[in-house]
């Protein structure tokens, strides 16, 4: 195998055929519960590096890391395409001529599921006008992320969590990659799920991302957002508040408050 930058294999049970049946693979994956497309190459490789890009941001970052791994290396890089930016690239997979797996789209866990929890809310006081709630506090950020919400929320992300780890490692199970590089490993979506199933079949992984990201702008970006302040003058929520003070190494103090 060409490795190239000093990299040296780091996990025999990746090593997968020189030759698979891609099209076998193709149908295993497919028998899959929340598989939805695959489009596999008939080639030859020395294993399997899988990108699993969230967002369009993440697409552009590993596109010049793809044909580098195309270049220098028998690796055969592929496309895991979950989130709803990332099955938008499909069709640019085809341009470049990348194998990719499409799965049902999952939501955001930071912002998916409260449309599901508000539309749980309404069935709810169909059946209970009592317990109606006016739109102008629904759509209220204090009452979006509040702590009951945030529970609920909590909730919900356990079990949609549980639901893309069993698909994930039944992805993984069958392309055995040689390893998975993920855009960061500190955010939400169905990123967790995809690295505990990585990590419990003891395939690695690598976070590729080409820069590190700029505190200033993401806090400037973040500044009067409510679901990120945590200074009392702030009045934060009061979970925000709790974290804060149970965990004082994840505050960020900033030109624009701590957040």
């Amino acid at each position: 195998m060409t490795l190239s930058a000093g990299v040296e294999p780091v996990h025999e049970h990746a090593q997968i055929a020189t030759f698979w049946d891609a099209e076998r693979i193709e149908a295993r994956l497919l028998a899959v519960t929340g598989v939805q497309r695959v489009v596999l190459p008939e080639a030859s490789h020395g294993g399997i590096v899988l990108f699993y890009p969230r967002t369009d941001t993440s697409w552009a970052e590993m596109i010049p890391q793809i044909d580098l791994i195309r270049r220098e290396t028998d690796l055969l890089p592929l496309m895991l395409l979950s989130t709803e930016q990332g099955l938008q690239r499909e069709a640019a997979c085809r341009e470049h001529n990348l194998g990719y797996v499409a799965t049902t789209p999952i939501p955001n866990q930071d912002s998916g599921h409260f449309p599901r929890l508000a539309a749980g809310w309404r069935r709810l006081v169909e059946k209970r006008p009592g317990l109606a709630i006016p739109n102008r506090v629904v759509r209220h950020d204090r009452f979006r992320h509040s702590l009951p919400v945030s529970l609920l929320r909590r909730h919900a992300v356990r079990r949609s969590l549980a639901r893309d780890y069993a698909l994930f490692r039944e992805i993984l199970e069958i392309l055995e990659p040689f390893f998975l590089a993920l855009p960061g490993d500190r955010e939400l979506g169905p990123g967790p799920a995809l690295m505990r199933a990585a990590l419990d079949l003891e395939l690695p992984s690598m976070v590729v991302v080409p820069a590190v990201p700029s505190i200033d702008a993401d806090s400037k970006k973040r500044a009067g957002q409510i679901r990120f302040g945590c200074a009392l003058r702030q009045m934060p929520l009061l979970l925000n508040f709790l974290v804060a003070w149970r965990l004082p190494g994840q505050v960020a103090y900033t030109p624009y408050g701590k957040m």
